[in-house]
């Protein structure tokens, strides 16, 4: 998505990287992922979720098919929808004890 080799060779070696930058259309400047980590508002979660479809979205911009297109959305998602692995458990355990008492409701009702 970004092109970080530039900056990693200059924290590492001190110097300008000497190679070329990245094709601009495929890549987003260092100033536009701080322009994303700002629009955030310091929302890792937020952050990482919206990078990742940006770049979903610029690897499909130039195909003629969108084949796994959705798919590939619907993992982004996913995978973003969690602060930690202790929330998703947590989510997960909220989510069983709320389907435990609806059955019960259910059950209650009939």
């Amino acid at each position: 998505m970004e092109d970080s080799l530039p900056r990693i060779y200059r924290d590492v070696t001190g110097e300008e990287y000497p190679g070329r930058r990245l094709d601009d259309t495929l890549s987003l400047a260092p100033e536009d992922m701080d322009d994303l980590r700002a629009l955030c508002g310091g929302d890792t979660l937020h952050f990482q979720l919206t990078r990742e479809l940006l770049s979903i979205t610029r690897q499909q911009r130039n195909s003629a098919r969108r084949v796994g297109l959705n798919q590939r959305i619907e993992q982004a998602l996913r995978r973003h929808c969690y602060d930690s692995p202790e929330d998703a458990l947590q989510r997960a355990r909220k989510m069983a004890a709320d389907r435990k008492t609806f059955a019960e409701r259910d059950q209650q009702a009939h």
